[in-house]
């Protein structure tokens, strides 16, 4: 990866590394957290490993130059909210399932791009 490229939207990346177990796992935990169902305050834990992630990715994002992931990294502050506010993601409605399913697949596109190894 050379320091004098620019921004693009996936980043520079080596196409022959290997697809980054982090990012694929991670876009299926995000995925099965989705569809769980419940009736009671979000995870805080959640939260926190959400927002964790996305400061690895931020940095994975930065390194390499990609767009698609400081967006990534960015969205995933929504995560914040559930925090300091028992009432967002309290229901499994449309609303969440968009919120979730959009970053799982923004962590997804990453696996094979920007967080490859």
């Amino acid at each position: 990866m050379s320091e004098s490229q620019g921004w693009t939207l996936l980043g520079s990346y080596a196409k022959s590394g290997r697809n980054s177990t982090f990012g694929l796992v991670y876009a299926v935990m995000i995925a099965i957290i989705t569809f769980q169902s419940h009736d009671q305050r979000y995870n805080i834990g959640t939260c926190v490993i959400i927002l964790a992630a996305a400061l690895f990715i931020a940095k994975k994002a930065v390194a390499s130059h990609s767009i698609v992931g400081l967006a990534t990294s960015a969205y995933s502050l929504i995560w914040v909210l559930p925090i300091f506010t028992t009432s967002i993601f309290y229901h499994v409605d449309g609303t969440f399932v968009l919120v979730h399913g959009i970053l799982s697949l923004g962590v997804a596109v990453g696996a094979f791009t920007y967080l490859k190894n």
